[in-house]
């Protein structure tokens, strides 16, 4: 049986039309979709105490977290871009002595 499709929606009108007429007359299936449904229900007040929003003190302790750790990225770039131009400086000023000394 698709009693678990039904009860969630995914069955055709069709079948959806079966089931119903299967509930209504066997006390098999009548007793198979009052579990189904107590099953569904327990997970659905099990999802509410299990899934709750985020207090605030957590989302500022996120907000936080990435702040600091835009930050440390921010500092890397700079320290990079602080070699970089020593780096370039350096060999700069290489080039224009090693110029002038050749000139001579």
């Amino acid at each position: 049986m698709k009693m678990a499709e039904f009860i969630r929606g995914e069955l055709t009108p069709e079948e959806e039309m079966r089931i119903e007429k299967l509930i209504a007359t066997d006390p098999k299936a009548r007793a198979e979709y009052e579990e189904w449904q107590e099953f569904f229900g327990s997970l659905a007040l099990l999802s509410r105490y299990t899934h709750k929003p985020k207090s605030r003190q957590w989302r500022e302790a996120v907000r936080i977290k990435a702040e600091e750790e835009r930050y440390r990225k921010k500092k890397l770039i700079t320290g990079i871009g602080i070699i970089t131009g020593v780096i370039g400086g350096a060999a700069t000023a290489a080039a224009i002595t090693y110029l002038a000394i050749r000139r001579k």
